[in-house]
């Protein structure tokens, strides 16, 4: 049979279609034998006119004005290849410029985020929410630094709390040094006797103190400065009534309204000592008397029990295999008989 291809269509083993042996039609309107004398390449495009082997994945532009495909300009007329990824080149033989052909622009890496996107952003057709660039699928997300607002405003918050803290200790430390205790106790021997000062009033109904009580015994703060008190019975009869001045910084004071120069009844500051050796005699002057002409006194020491005797006992810390004596002082407000045997030394 004349003119027929051998089988397999008379191409190479391995060969790709579109360019049988010479002498036989072309198979799907692909070109026939060359015309200028140089044989096309294997899966090249139209050979040139002017005797150039086409460029591989050469081929016409599909559209006039465009250039040609899979990102190559269009063979230049004059016999200038043309190069990756750059448009028509001129008809002048000069290279094309980049960026006229159907490559990737210039200057943005392939799997860049789009124009106007953040760095960091998806790559172009990765779904929203995809990781960025550099980090694999399925890495979790890097998350930016949160809560710097609220750190600032927990600084913040301790700092005026610190503030606030020392302001209001500091107020209490100094209205208890302006306004010096005062302890109020009725020995007159008849319940009902009242307090003012100032007019206002300071203590009611005070009971009879007959024996040592703390119970029956009240306590108040006053401004330091002079102020009038005054003192009645239960029919509210004017008991005494004179001007007293109390001070800062002192260790209190005990007022016993109403109470005789002549009274019984007397207040004494007890010491105790509390040794960790026993040595000597024990302390001196463990008992003082408070001026027994008097109804109202500025206490001379720091008192610790009010109206009751001091412990048996207290604890003495020390370190093991201190052998030094340690000694704690203990002081108490005593009430008792002024004749009383057990309260003198």
């Amino acid at each position: 049979m004349a003119n027929m291809p051998p089988p397999g269509g008379g191409y190479p083993p391995g060969g790709p279609p579109g360019y049988p042996p010479q002498g036989y039609p072309q198979q799907g309107g692909a070109y026939g034998p060359p015309q200028h004398g140089n044989d096309p390449q294997a899966g090249m495009g139209q050979p040139s006119p002017y005797g150039n082997a086409p460029h591989a994945g050469m081929g016409p532009p599909p559209y006039p004005g465009y250039g040609p495909q899979a990102g190559m300009g269009q063979p230049s007329p004059y016999g200038d290849a043309p190069q990756a990824g750059v448009g028509q080149p001129p008809p002048y033989g000069n290279a094309p410029h980049a960026g006229m052909g159907y490559g990737p622009q210039p200057g943005a890496p392939m799997g860049a985020p789009p124009m106007g996107a953040p760095m960091g952003a998806p790559p172009m057709g990765a779904p929203m929410g995809a990781p960025p660039m550099g980090v694999p699928m399925g890495a979790p997300m890097p998350q930016q630094a949160q809560g710097g607002g609220f750190n600032m405003l927990k600084v913040v918050g301790i700092g005026v709390a610190v503030v606030l803290g020392a302001t209001g200790i500091g107020a209490f430390v100094w209205y208890g040094y302006t306004h010096p205790s005062v302890r109020i106790v009725n020995v007159t021997g008849k319940d009902g006797v009242s307090v003012t000062l100032d007019g206002q009033e300071l203590a009611k109904d005070l009971k009879n103190a007959a024996t040592e009580n703390a119970a029956v015994v009240v306590t108040k703060n006053v401004a330091s400065g002079a102020h009038k008190l005054e003192a009645k019975d239960a029919s509210g009869k004017v008991l005494e009534s004179f001007t007293f001045e109390f001070k800062s910084g002192t260790n209190g004071y005990v007022y016993a309204p109403g109470r005789a120069a002549d009274s019984k009844t007397c207040f004494i500051v007890q010491t105790d000592e509390y040794k960790t050796i026993s040595v000597g005699l024990g302390n001196q002057d463990r008992f003082k008397t408070l001026d027994p002409t008097k109804n109202i006194w500025e206490l001379p020491t720091t008192i610790e029990f009010w109206f009751q005797d001091t412990p048996e006992s207290v604890e003495i810390k020390t370190k093991k295999g201190d052998s030094s004596n340690k000694t704690v002082t203990k002081r108490a407000l005593r009430q008792a008989p002024c004749d009383d045997p057990d309260f003198m030394d």
